[in-house]
């Protein structure tokens, strides 16, 4: 799940296609003019940028695809250091004083269990490799880019990484670290709504 500002709507991918949520009304719709990759592929995450585009990962990083700019397909050996790191999720970052502007990070394991968020620019070009971690499981998930200018990576415990992929020393009250995704509701680069995903359903914060 992510949250989209330029189309006020959630984005949700499923194994079928993608689909949008309207808060609103609780409208569910499908994005018609997108088929997500044959033969039977997992699906991993999906990401909502700046510049009106979407990103879509399938699991474990074996292509990238972009929605609606063109039809490249990025694969992971143009995204990973080895054939033996697997790309988890994919997220993007969010700017005021660029509406264009914006950073993509990707949460990587490494063939150890060593976990990092690499950083790149919104051509796909690796800016940084980020701060490694160890210790989780494959139920890590890395949040939508944060109020605090951060993306929340989190599974039982919790770190805040920053632009440049290091760790950033913040601590955020009332957050419990058991949830599965973290999205905040945007309109004009004002904060509305914090959305934690459970199991099951969403769960809204003013």
């Amino acid at each position: 799940m992510c949250y989209s500002s330029y189309l006020d709507v959630f984005l949700l991918l499923s194994s079928q296609c993608v689909y949008k949520l309207n808060p609103s009304i609780g409208q569910l719709e499908h994005i018609d003019d997108y088929e997500l990759l044959k033969e039977n592929r997992f699906l991993s995450s999906l990401c909502s940028t700046n510049d009106h585009r979407l990103f879509i990962l399938y699991r474990f990083g074996e292509y990238l695809d972009e929605y609606p700019r063109g039809k490249r397909i990025w694969k992971r050996r143009h995204l990973c250091d080895s054939l033996s790191e697997d790309i988890s999720l994919i997220r993007s970052s969010c700017t005021t004083d660029n509406p264009h502007s914006f950073l993509l990070g990707l949460l990587i394991v490494e063939w150890n269990g060593t976990w990092r968020v690499d950083i790149f620019s919104s051509s796909i070009q690796k800016l940084h490799t980020g701060f490694r971690f160890s210790g989780w499981t494959r139920d890590v998930w890395l949040s939508d880019w944060s109020p605090y200018e951060c993306w929340f990576v989190g599974s039982r415990c919790r770190l805040m990484i920053d632009s440049k992929g290091q760790p950033k020393n913040i601590s955020v009250d009332g957050v419990d670290c058991d949830m599965k995704n973290i999205t905040w509701m945007k309109h004009i680069y004002q904060i509305k709504l914090m959305v934690i995903r459970e199991e099951k359903f969403l769960i809204f914060f003013k």
